[in-house]
Formats: C-alpha cells, sequence, structure tokens
C-alpha cells in the first residue's frame, strides 16, 4: 500500500512546478508587452510631436498645443519654433516623413535617446510677392536629429532635448545632384 504522504508531497510539488512555470512565463509576457508598449508610446510621441512642430512653424497652426509633446524648456527655446522664414508665406499643406532608428526602451526605462532624420519633401503654398514680383516658398531644412524623452510625473512621454546632428540636402537638390553625376555617357 503506498504511502499517503508521500502522494501528497509529489502532488504538491507538482503543482508548485506547474504554477511556477505559468508565474515565469506570465512574468515574460508582461515584460514584453511593457517593452512594445513604451516603444510604441516613443515612437508616437516623437514623430506626432515632430509632425506638429513642422506644421507649426510652415503653416503658423497652433491648433495643437506644443505643451503635449514637448518639456516647457523646449518650448521656450525658440530656435525650433515657428521659423521666421514661412512668415511671409501661406502654406497649406507639406509631405512631411520622420525616420526614427531601431530603438529598445524596456519597462523600467524614465529616459531615451532616439536618433531620427525628418525630411519635408514637398511644400505647397504660395510666398507673398515682393515689390509685384512673387517669390518661391523657401524649403525646408531637413536634418537628422538626437531626440531625448523623459516620463514625466503622470508616465507620459516628452520630448526633453532636441539636438541636431546634422543638416540634410533637401530631396529636391539630392535628386539633381545625382542626375548631374551620372557615369552614363550622353550621346
Amino acid at each position: 500500500m503506498p504511502d499517503a504522504s508521500f502522494n501528497s508531497t509529489k502532488a504538491i510539488w507538482f503543482i508548485i512546478k506547474k504554477l511556477s512555470i505559468l508565474l515565469i512565463v506570465g512574468l515574460i509576457a508582461y515584460y514584453v508587452y511593457s517593452t512594445a508598449l513604451n516603444i510604441t508610446n516613443v515612437y508616437v510621441v516623437a514623430s506626432d510631436g515632430m509632425h506638429e512642430l513642422a506644421a507649426q512653424s510652415l503653416m503658423q497652426d497652433a491648433s495643437t498645443p506644443l505643451s503635449n509633446y514637448f518639456s516647457q524648456e523646449i518650448i521656450d527655446n525658440k530656435q525650433f519654433l515657428i521659423s521666421e522664414k514661412y512668415s511671409n508665406c501661406d502654406i497649406w499643406d507639406f509631405k512631411y516623413k520622420l525616420k526614427v532608428e531601431p530603438f529598445i526602451c524596456l519597462p523600467a526605462s524614465n529616459s531615451i535617446t532616439i536618433t531620427a532624420t525628418e525630411t519635408v519633401s514637398k511644400i505647397d503654398g504660395e510666398a507673398a510677392s515682393i515689390d509685384g514680383v512673387s517669390q518661391e516658398v523657401p524649403a525646408w531644412d531637413n536634418a537628422k536629429y538626437r531626440i531625448t524623452l523623459d516620463k514625466n510625473s503622470k508616465g507620459q512621454w516628452i520630448i526633453k532635448k532636441l539636438d541636431v546632428i546634422e543638416d540634410l540636402p533637401d530631396a529636391t537638390q539630392s535628386q539633381t545632384i545625382k542626375a548631374i553625376a551620372s557615369p552614363t555617357p550622353i550621346n
């Protein structure tokens, strides 16, 4: 006749092992979910914030407050805000792209620095005429940025620091250079 205490001990260890495995799988799933959530939130704040900054610079449209995306320090620093070169322009649309380089943002992260390339390849609008001569809308200053985001006291990501790493030529200039530098002989 088998010992009853031996069978109950085996049953308890079996249950403990299964619960431990479930706990570990649950913790891993939570960690992966939290990492994905942080990556998504950082990406959305960076891309939406930079797009809104460009929209306010080009169109002088302050429908969305920049404080939703940027710290007060950046808002007070007029370097990145409403560009004077578009103050005499009537812009109604623009083609904007922000390419964020891959990054990892762990669940315990309260700060992250990412690298992103901003391009405005097309601006639809009119510049005010000077002395009866119509002017062209100035090209956007495309650039590569180092963007530092921090979590605020509410757990929301905001852009804390914005540094220009490199100025990039606008898309039309780079296309012209490629056409001129073609190695194919012209007959």
